[in-house]
């Protein structure tokens, strides 16, 4: 299976967890690599924010990211997501 996101394969993509991260993020981060190796043959990485910013970003949490921050809304609770794409982003 191919997952691609506006012409980007999502293997370019990188999880990134905040470094300080609390256990539901690194859970969700982890189920969601987890499901494209049990769907698709092949996991994405994850990594903290404290590592280099790259082009293709899978945000999780209230990382470091500008897109993370810019797109944070104060009524979500630990336990909720809201997925946003953000420029080259996903939040």
């Amino acid at each position: 299976m191919t997952v691609q996101i506006d012409g980007v394969n999502i293997r370019d993509y990188n999880i990134v967890i905040p470094a300080e991260s609390d256990l539901s993020a690194k859970s969700a981060a982890e189920q969601f690599s987890a499901w494209f190796m049990s769907n698709a043959g092949y996991s994405l990485n994850i990594v903290t924010d404290s590592a280099a910013e790259s082009e293709y970003e899978i945000l999780v949490g209230a990382t470091n990211r500008a897109a993370s921050k810019s797109e944070l809304k104060p009524d979500v609770s630990k336990l909720e997501y809201v997925l946003y794409k953000n420029g080259k982003k996903i939040v």
